[in-house]
């Protein structure tokens, strides 16, 4: 019996490049960035749109994030949003506070993952250095196209939480962010994931996850006991 459950491919994916960028500008275009990525794709090769702005348009999720994700070719942050309020973080990236909008601002080649597999600075290579697989795509701004990772279809048509790139330099922060994730698009979580939250959640402090919420989502979303609850279901 068929079960009139849809299939992504990638080439439908791909084919929405356009209407992505029209639900970008529309969400954004008070914000600002619309006008500053226009003037980075004619002054830089490449300019990425990287993470959830991208999760949520395939997911049909109509609260427009208040944080995007850029990633940029190029070895300098130089006079990149230089009318915003800009923190460099301690991984070199840019962290801007723009007209209510957080914007993280990367330059690929000094993106973690990229650093720490040695890896070519290149688009094909950022989406296999992500965490979980519905971050394994990002948009080419300047020619209006998705590049899409095998990871992302997995999690479109299987709706489960799965991770690319186990290395991660937050560990604790990944498995708070596996259960907050799981509830917020009420996706399963894969049995691979499940075995690397057995190995890397047991040996955080539990007030450790309290004080990466605060850092991450500034406020704390799940208590101990939650975070041990979840934790024990998962071993």
């Amino acid at each position: 019996m068929h079960s009139g459950k849809k299939i992504y491919s990638r080439q439908w994916i791909e084919a929405q490049s356009q209407a992505f960028r029209d639900a970008f500008e529309r969400h954004y275009v008070n914000s600002g960035i619309v006008a500053d990525l226009d003037k980075m794709a004619k002054s830089r090769k490449r300019v990425y749109i990287f993470s959830g702005v991208i999760r949520d348009f395939f997911l049909n999720i109509d609260e427009v994030s208040r944080d995007v994700d850029i990633v940029l070719s190029g070895n300098t942050l130089d006079n990149v949003l230089t009318d915003g309020l800009k923190f460099i973080n301690q991984f070199g990236g840019a962290k801007v506070q723009k007209n209510g909008l957080t914007i993280d601002v990367w330059c690929l080649p000094a993106t973690w993952g990229i650093r720490r597999k040695k890896a070519q600075p290149t688009p094909d290579e950022l989406i296999l250095t992500s965490f979980f697989n519905f971050s394994s795509i990002v948009y080419d701004y300047k020619n209006n196209q998705f590049i899409v990772g095998d990871a992302f279809l997995e999690f479109m048509n299987s709706h489960t939480l799965d991770y690319v790139y186990e290395e991660n330099p937050y560990p604790d922060l990944c498995v708070v962010n596996t259960l907050y994730y799981s509830q917020k698009l009420n996706c399963g979580i894969s049995d691979r994931l499940k075995s690397w939250i057995r190995q890397h959640g047991k040996g955080t402090l539990f007030h450790e996850y309290e004080e990466v919420q605060m850092k991450h989502f500034g406020r704390v979303l799940y208590n101990n006991n939650t975070i041990e609850e979840f934790i024990k279901s998962i071993c």
